[in-house]
């Protein structure tokens, strides 16, 4: 069994629950979590960076993209939560500066924050520890004022906007996670969300050589996808009301040269590494603090990162990576 992974079903109120990006890497896990639940889960997803998965008995899926009003409209009809994780194109190129895909993404989120307050549910929506940017605070703490450097980052405070303006002029109850560094068994290394845990497993195993950007210093707040799934069903079971933002993180750093020294660990193999020079914009230290998330939905993420990596170099092991 993962590690994180709950043995007993959640004493939820059971709910009817759109998920969109379901279909992706967190989002069939939560799918499955919250069909295992008990919850009647409906999924809509346009298959932009993934094929359907089979899913658990009684899940309905619909390919379709939250762009197309009528698709998230006939979707969002009556469900009592809509769990907001589809994904954005400008995630294809996550150091690139403001595009036209950002006026995309953040139409389709009018939308869905829209379809959901004339369905009166409930909204839990993937932010991004992104929105924190350079933020010097550490750990960072979500009263921390948003400085992001990048578009994706900047499309997650819009987004956060898009919720505040929801719940003020139209009643609609949300809660944003503030997502950070995701990794775990079933990431695609294709995904334009894929991240360095992945990215590097996969060329230790393989005997390709991984470039590291930097010195290799810079720390991240890595999350275990057993843990995010968990903290989105603690959203999902908490009561709707106003709406606020949380992180979800570990609290505790681990920089890039760590990372290689776990992998190489758990792998029994050695990376070769090449250093490069960093000329984009990046961020030296990314680490979130956990109490919000411990006091409003009681979530404390239980996967330890060695663990974690463990996991995941069996999985790609048993995979025959």
């Amino acid at each position: 069994m993962p590690p994180g992974h709950a043995r007993k079903k959640s004493r939820l109120q059971l709910s009817k629950i759109l998920v969109t990006g379901g279909c992706g890497f967190i989002g069939r896990q939560v799918v499955n979590s919250l069909s295992g639940a008990g919850h009647v889960v409906r999924v809509l997803d346009d298959l932009s960076y993934c094929a359907p998965p089979v899913f658990p008995e009684g899940v309905t899926f619909r390919e379709g993209s939250v762009g197309n009003p009528d698709a998230l409209r006939s979707a969002m009809d009556g469900v009592d939560q809509c769990v907001h994780l589809a994904g954005s194109p400008v995630l294809a190129n996550p150091r690139s500066g403001p595009v036209g895909a950002m006026d995309q993404f953040l139409s389709a989120a009018r939308q869905v924050f829209a379809a959901a307050a004339d369905s009166r549910a409930k909204v839990v929506y993937a932010s991004s520890a992104a929105v924190y940017g350079r933020n010097v605070e550490s750990p960072i703490s979500e009263t921390a004022p948003p400085d992001p450097v990048n578009a994706h980052g900047i499309e997650k405070v819009a987004l956060e906007q898009v919720a505040a303006e929801f719940s003020a002029e139209r009643n609609v109850s949300s809660i944003g996670l503030r997502m950070f560094n995701v990794y775990g068994s079933g990431q695609s290394p294709a995904s334009p969300y894929c991240g360095v845990v992945r990215l590097f497993a996969e060329k230790l195993l393989e005997g390709e050589p991984a470039v590291v950007r930097g010195d290799g210093s810079q720390a991240r707040d890595f999350v275990y996808i057993s843990d995010a799934v968990r903290a989105i069903a603690a959203a999902v079971a908490a009561p709707p009301g106003g709406t606020e933002v949380i992180n979800i993180c570990t609290g505790i750093p681990v920089s890039v040269t760590e990372v290689i020294s776990i992998l190489e660990a758990a792998s029994g193999r050695t990376l070769d590494v090449a250093f490069e020079p960093d000329a984009s914009p990046g961020v030296q230290s990314s680490v979130g603090l956990p109490d919000r998330a411990r006091d409003r939905l009681g979530f404390q993420a239980a996967v330890d990162f060695e663990t974690g990596v463990r996991a995941l170099i069996s999985e790609l092991r048993d995979r025959g990576v």
